[in-house]
């Protein structure tokens, strides 16, 4: 096979790639395309369900000092809205890039290496993914979120509550003015 040609695409059982034929042919690459269930991957507000698959399409590029790994990964995250607490799914579409060295290569603290001809997909999958979950959803631009007195959802109802932001540390004062008008 010619240098920098495409072997074959692998569908893989786990996220753990055996690179040797890779790691004999700088300029090679390979496809893998699999679906993985990774559990675990949350933030307070987002999450990926323990039993949703990730869907991961691929490349590996042998390089002089390490193997590139680079494509996209998509998955379905059940995210919560900050203001009403309503769950929704939303699409997660994003793209991986990231190189995997040698043994002896670079600085000793990076974090992905290759090791015994292997190399584990999972950590990287799960920085990228974790990162890419949204910190402060919102369900829309607009959502009015909850009322402060009795929790009803403003999307949906007018309570009739007032929703003026209180100031608690004039909370005493606020009560010697109600007891001196009564």
């Amino acid at each position: 096979m010619a240098q920098g040609a495409l072997i074959a695409v692998r569908n893989l059982p786990s996220l753990s790639v055996d690179v040797a034929e890779l790691l004999r042919r700088p300029g090679a690459s390979e496809s893998v395309q699999t679906d993985q269930v990774l559990a675990g991957i949350a933030v307070p507000l987002a999450r990926i369900s323990d039993d949703s698959p990730l869907w991961l399409d691929l490349r590996l590029e042998a390089l002089v000092d390490g193997i590139h790994v680079s494509g996209t990964i998509r998955a379905a995250a059940a995210v919560q809205c900050r203001r009403c607490l309503k769950v929704s799914e939303a699409p997660l579409h994003l793209d991986l890039a990231e190189t995997f060295l040698y043994p002896g290569e670079g600085e000793a603290d990076e974090p992905y290496r290759v090791v015994n001809e292997q190399i584990d997909l999972e950590p990287a999958v799960r920085d990228a993914v974790m990162l890419a979950l949204p910190l402060n959803p919102l369900c829309t631009d607009g959502c009015r979120g909850l009322c402060t007195t009795c929790g009803a959802d403003l999307n949906e109802v007018d309570c009739g509550h007032s929703q003026d932001p209180v100031d608690i540390r004039w909370a005493g004062l606020e009560q010697l003015r109600r007891s001196l008008e009564e």
